[in-house]
């Protein structure tokens, strides 16, 4: 069960980079096109130190250009989880990852003829419902879903599309060279709004060049939980990966609870009443679903 231990590591690396990216869009860099722009340099450097160190290995030119897929779409999904991530606190725009876990599955079982058990899919129902909970805003009058609903649905289905595809190149290809190669078109489709937004970039350092570090670590973060998690993926299941990974909302609410008490100047979250109840049924449906799809 690596694959398993491999997926919290990433989880974890991710939520950390959910709260400084809730921190910056939230507060200094309001156009996703600049964020994204900005993580692309640190990116390039991670993957030519890779190339230099682990080398690439390529069958064909056909997988090599479907290798390249995953990272274009996760720089437009990046886009949209930016637009979210401004609308709607971090707690409860993770959650709305639980959505990836519905279109890997029908993908999964379409084009890679994954078959579970039921237990399995009884751990991902529940974990999808325990996403949806935490989402949930309640009030006197009305009740609503996050209105980064709509964003994370797109950024779900792009990433559900990137796993599956992650792991048909895991029959032919070892790991390390499906994520560099993946990470070479991340950087050239996100080298793209670096160049449109170059003065704007260059303005923002001149300003206040501690916003800029806090993007550089928030990516190099981003860049260690894909390095793990495609290890993670090439290994297990990919809809039972995906799903696992949901477990990432469970940290993010944590870590940004402990940050809206202690230091609610860099973060502030909705932590009382009816809230907390329903973000802590919402864990308890996750940590239970984690649980199903694991043992």
């Amino acid at each position: 069960m690596s694959w398993v231990l491999l997926t919290l590591l990433a989880v974890n690396f991710w939520a950390f980079a959910n709260i400084i990216d809730k921190y910056v869009i939230g507060n200094h860099i309001k156009n996703p096109f600049i964020y994204v722009g900005i993580g692309s340099l640190p990116t390039l450097l991670y993957t030519i130190i890779l190339v230099l160190v682990f080398g690439v290995t390529i069958p064909s030119l056909f997988y090599f250009l479907i290798a390249l897929v995953p990272g274009v779409l996760t720089t437009i999904a990046f886009l949209m989880y930016a637009k979210a991530i401004d609308a709607e606190e971090v707690s409860r725009v993770i959650p709305l990852y639980g959505l990836g876990t519905i279109f890997t599955l029908l993908l999964s079982t379409i084009f890679l003829q994954e078959i579970f058990t039921l237990g399995k899919y009884l751990g991902i129902i529940l974990l999808v419902v325990g996403s949806f909970f935490i989402s949930y805003k309640y009030h006197k009058s009305s009740g609503r879903f996050s209105k980064a609903f709509l964003f994370m649905a797109i950024v779900s289905a792009l990433y559900a599309v990137s796993w599956v595809i992650v792991r048909y190149l895991s029959y032919s290809m070892d790991s390390m060279s499906i994520f560099i190669i993946s990470e070479i078109g991340l950087v050239v489709s996100a080298f793209i709004p670096f160049i449109a937004n170059i003065d704007q970039i260059r303005k923002i350092f001149i300003k206040d060049n501690k916003i800029i570090y806090f993007r550089l670590l928030s990516g190099f973060l981003g860049f260690l939980g894909l390095l793990v998690y495609y290890k993670a993926i090439s290994e297990g299941s990919a809809a039972l990966t995906t799903a696992l990974d949901l477990t990432q909302a469970f940290f993010v609410l944590v870590y940004a609870t402990l940050i809206s008490i202690f230091i609610p100047k860099i973060l502030k979250e909705e932590i009382k009443g009816s809230i907390i109840t329903l973000k802590i049924l919402a864990i308890a449906l996750m940590i239970i679903g984690s649980y199903l799809i694991s043992v």
